[in-house]
């Protein structure tokens, strides 16, 4: 357990070098005029997909709509960008993804894992909804042997 919170404590610090180190988040802000403060927007959501070794996909301005779920959006955005996807359906338990790209769960002990608003969601992505505003970050996180 002691690694899985330093993984994730690892996957934190990533972040916050790789935000200050020139990766641009520019999907969530409205542009304004000079005399306007830039504001968040509140009636879209934002997805970014970290492939890792730098790879990062950005989908800003993403339409919610009632009732849409996060795996819906992320098949949405993945197939109109031409991306390879796979999920995998656990029978009461859920849907996980399995592939994203050439990233597949379990290669080199790196599942897909997803945050929204900089926060783990304790549920599968088939069940969550999006929510406007919300940011979702997917990670291929690699994760120690215990």
């Amino acid at each position: 357990m002691r690694a899985f919170g330093l993984t994730i404590l690892a996957a934190v610090v990533a972040l916050v070098i790789g935000f200050g180190g020139g990766v641009v988040w520019s999907g969530g802000l409205e542009q304004a005029s000079e005399s306007q403060v830039l504001a968040p927007r509140t009636d879209h959501a934002s997805i970014m997909i970290d492939f890792g070794g730098g790879e990062v996909s950005l989908f800003p301005d993403l339409e919610v709509t009632p009732d849409l779920t996060l795996l819906t959006l992320l098949e949405s955005v993945v197939a109109d960008a031409g991306v390879t996807f796979e999920t995998q359906v656990f029978e009461g338990l859920g849907t996980s993804v399995d592939r994203i790209g050439d990233s597949v769960n379990g290669t080199d002990n790196h599942f897909w894992i997803y945050w929204v608003n900089n926060a783990m969601v304790p549920i599968g992505a088939d069940q969550y909804l999006v929510q406007p505003g919300d940011i979702v970050h997917w990670k291929f996180e690699g994760f120690a042997d215990e």
